[in-house]
């Protein structure tokens, strides 16, 4: 088996990471070349499966010849028949290893979060879910000796100012409450893969959209109305974003399941690239043929929590996983639209 150096340290935070040499030696987790089976006949876990990215990544996953396990809450309403459900009523680890008893696995995908909807603020499912969850995953993990993408997201970011990039360095959210836990739940999940020797990826993915978002998201909203041939209330529209394209992401959850270390790291799923809400939506209305007066701009107010601009550094990502974003906004606002409908 063939072993690369081990990093001098793990990062968990601005300011904040464990030197190589302050862990021991069982536990300085080394790169190794896969031994396992192709990735045709392995199986995987994907938590948070019934959600937007989810759906997208189960369908891929299995539509790659992967063997495709769903672990959902009781409630949940699985549409993808070809996937093996499993409901798990407790999220503790204990409740995590009662449900995947008698599954093997050989990577897990955790794609769960609590509050990406505005309604979505109960503290303690916000706790169970952003924070405690991950940890409790990577603790799954290191029994079946699984690697382990999680999903984490932009807003774990505290804000900059307009025109600096975010990179995977900069200091996290101390305040918004989804952001926080969201960050905490990173934290928690990096120290518990070191002193595992688990392999995980923390992607931290900036402003996904495509077919499939809820209802509430921009993109849904303007096919929507739009095609309805009404106007659409808009903020001034001023906040930058980086949008993401959904098969650009896919693609790199993708790269970051096959990639073939075992070192803990955090990667920006980004395209690096800022747009505006107003280019956004006149791009998209320009698309779907809709006259721009339909556009609405400053009836609503911005949100006191939407900061001016989010957009990251994706370099980190391109060195690592030979991943960049292949969508620009036109080309990827057409695929996105092409597959939407009226919902």
């Amino acid at each position: 088996m063939e072993t690369s150096p081990v990093l001098p340290w793990i990062w968990i935070g601005p300011g904040a990471r464990i030197e190589a040499r302050e862990l021991p030696q069982q536990l300085q987790v080394r790169s190794t070349v896969s031994q396992a089976a192709s990735v045709a006949t392995m199986t995987m876990v994907i938590t948070g499966g019934t959600g937007f990215v989810g759906r997208h990544l189960t369908r891929y996953f299995l539509d790659s010849g992967r063997d495709v396990v769903m672990l959902v809450r009781p409630s949940s309403i699985v549409r993808e028949p070809r996937a093996r459900v499993v409901r798990c009523p407790d999220w503790s680890a204990a409740g995590l290893e009662a449900a995947l008893d008698g599954v093997s696995f050989s990577s897990l995908v955790n794609a769960a979060a609590y509050g990406v909807s505005p309604g979505d603020r109960d503290p303690t499912d916000m706790d169970r879910i952003n924070v405690r969850l991950p940890a409790n995953l990577i603790d799954i993990a290191a029994k079946q000796g699984a690697s382990v993408v999680m999903l984490g997201s932009s807003s774990e970011y505290a804000p900059v100012g307009v025109g600096q990039l975010l990179d995977e360095d900069a200091a996290v959210e101390a305040g918004r409450a989804y952001g926080r836990s969201k960050a905490l739940g990173t934290r928690s999940a990096l120290l518990s893969a070191a002193e595992r020797g688990v392999s995980l990826r923390v992607l931290r993915l900036f402003h996904v959209y495509g077919p499939g978002e809820s209802r509430h998201r921009l993109l849904p909203s303007l096919v929507r109305t739009l095609r309805r041939g009404e106007p659409v209330s808009l903020s001034a529209g001023t906040q930058i974003r980086d949008f993401l394209a959904i098969r650009d992401t896919v693609e790199a959850v993708a790269a970051a399941v096959a990639a073939d270390w075992t070192e803990p790291v955090i990667l920006n799923i980004c395209t690096g690239r800022g747009t505006t809400v107003v280019d956004f939506a006149r791009r998209a209305a320009s698309i779907l043929g809709a006259p721009p007066d339909l556009l609405r701009f400053g009836d609503l107010p911005l949100r006191p929590d939407d900061l001016p601009f989010v957009v990251g550094n994706p370099s980190r990502a391109a060195e690592t996983l030979n991943w960049r974003a292949r969508f620009d906004l036109d080309s990827g606002l057409r695929d996105a639209l092409a597959s939407v409908t009226h919902e």
